[in-house]
């Protein structure tokens, strides 16, 4: 392991590190953190998309000897930041499931060699056990969590790896620790903080509306002026951009309006094939679809750099959803149109949204009690096996089985056995779950879902005090993170 560095022995913003980045200057956001990173104190460093946050983990790696691992959530974002990285002569590379044997093998010996500067790896390569025992065999000087917002969102169900990243760490690793996101509140930098043992970090903030974005509200009071109003906001708008609504059926009839409209459209959503989002992705990333009509489901890993605008034709359902999808305007620094059209309907669609997210009390309280029958005989049971009996014993359909066992699962009531697995895309085999030997009662997991659910509600509050506003939306955000 790297001793930790001192101040004194280097310069945050030397000609030398300038050179390397190809700026005249760092931002302050990014000379502050990088500076509490060099002074070996954990770091959080909360910034708008493409505001230049890996900028605080690149510096150090130019500075210093030793390795700077980085924990990303999807392939995709490594490997543009790979590529930028390797622009600028930094020697940089990822271990991902895409890989071949022989690729990843390579990988690991060009990092055993002490010729890379940057790693890429997703929480799930963390987990492998022989993988941090290599680890604990480098030179490893600063771990960035990158999308930090993730470890809080999805780290105790969708993709669990991310809330054990901490856990993972202490098998190996004693140094700074730098997370980055582009949304959360106090609220949320305080789970962060916690679920990533941050110890007194520095908490870095910075604007989080880019200067270049150009943020408006229009409200409609009927269906048609709406989606007039968003289709001629698309047709009187140059060069490329993102159309974000709700659901998948408003999603079709936009993109068909703008299709008959003779716009080069393309859209993507969660209700279409594998294949046929991807061939939708590669059309907008190329520039054969000048437009994009999607739900939230297009969301991180869209590195292009030229949208010109990124319109909503529904309300989002919080505020850090909104800031993260503006965020994916006007990244080559022009200036970029952020338009939000909407209508007092749109509230309580999302809100219904929120709600049906949640599994009802009755259908709660049923599969709890017929927990300790079922795992009365057996210590574990395959997931797959889980759901279908738990469905069959109670009457529900699976899908509703499926939403009960995630708040289960946060709730600490059952427990995935430990298993390992390359990628979180990795689902071929069936996960054995248990019973923990202590679990809280049904009051309890009750009080934590109206609480859940509560948080939602207040942040799609706070997203419609926004749209309906006074103040510009740019006062909200700020006012809404800095709180």
């Amino acid at each position: 392991m790297s001793e930790v560095f001192g101040a004194s022995e280097v310069s945050v913003e030397s000609p030398e590190v300038l050179k390397a980045l190809g700026v005249e200057g760092l931002r302050a956001f990014q000379a502050e953190a990088i500076q509490s990173v060099i002074d070996g104190r954990d770091t959080l460093v909360v910034a708008p998309t493409s505001g230049g946050k890996s900028f605080c983990y690149t510096v150090p790696a130019i500075l210093k000897p030793g390795l700077v691992l980085v924990i990303s959530p999807l392939i995709a974002l490594m490997r543009d930041q790979i590529r930028e990285l390797q622009k600028r002569n930094i020697r940089a590379l990822a271990l991902d499931s895409m890989q071949s044997p022989e690729e990843k093998a390579a990988v690991l010996e060009t990092v055993r060699r002490d010729q890379v500067q940057v790693l890429f790896v997703s929480p799930e390569r963390l987990a492998l056990p022989s993988f941090r025992n290599f680890l604990s065999q480098t030179d490893l000087q600063l771990v960035a969590i990158d999308e930090a917002h993730c470890v809080n969102q999805w780290g105790l169900d969708f993709r669990p790896e991310y809330s054990r990243i901490a856990s993972y760490l202490r098998d190996f690793y004693e140094g700074p620790k730098i997370a980055l996101t582009a949304t959360a509140t106090a609220k949320d930098r305080q789970k962060i903080q916690d679920l990533l043992e941050l110890a007194k970090p520095k908490i870095v903030t910075s604007q989080y509306a880019r200067k270049n974005l150009s943020l408006k509200v229009f409200r409609s009071r009927s269906r048609d002026d709406h989606q007039n109003a968003l289709l001629q906001g698309v047709l009187s708008t140059e060069g490329s951009g993102i159309v974000y609504v709700a659901t998948r059926k408003l999603c079709n009839e936009i993109h068909e309006s703008l299709r008959q409209a003779g716009v080069a459209v393309d859209r993507y959503h969660g209700g279409m094939f594998a294949d046929q989002r991807t061939h939708a992705f590669n059309r907008f990333m190329n520039g054969e679809a000048r437009v994009m009509v999607a739900t939230k489901a297009f969301g991180m890993g869209i590195n292009k750099k030229d949208i010109r605008f990124v319109f909503h034709g529904s309300l989002p359902g919080s505020i850090e959803a909104y800031t993260q999808e503006i965020g994916r305007a006007g990244r080559d620094g022009g200036p970029a149109r952020c338009y939000l059209f909407f209508t007092s309907r749109d509230y309580h669609v999302q809100k219904f949204m929120i709600e049906k997210s949640f599994p009802s009390m009755e259908s709660l309280k049923k599969v709890y009690a017929l927990l300790e029958g079922v795992f009365e005989r057996r210590p574990a049971i395959g997931e797959a096996e889980l759901m279908s009996d738990l469905a069959r014993r109670s009457g529900q359909a699976e899908d509703q089985i499926d939403m009960v066992l995630d708040f289960l699962y946060r709730d600490r009531v059952l427990k995935r056995m430990d298993f390992v697995r390359e990628s979180w895309e990795d689902q071929g085999i069936d996960v054995m779950v248990a019973l923990a030997s202590e679990y809280p009662g049904i009051e309890s997991i009750c009080q934590d879902i109206d609480l859940r659910k509560k948080e939602k509600l207040d942040k799609l509050s706070a997203m419609y005090d926004l749209a309906k506003g006074e103040q510009d939306p740019e006062y909200y955000i700020e006012r809404y993170f800095l709180r």
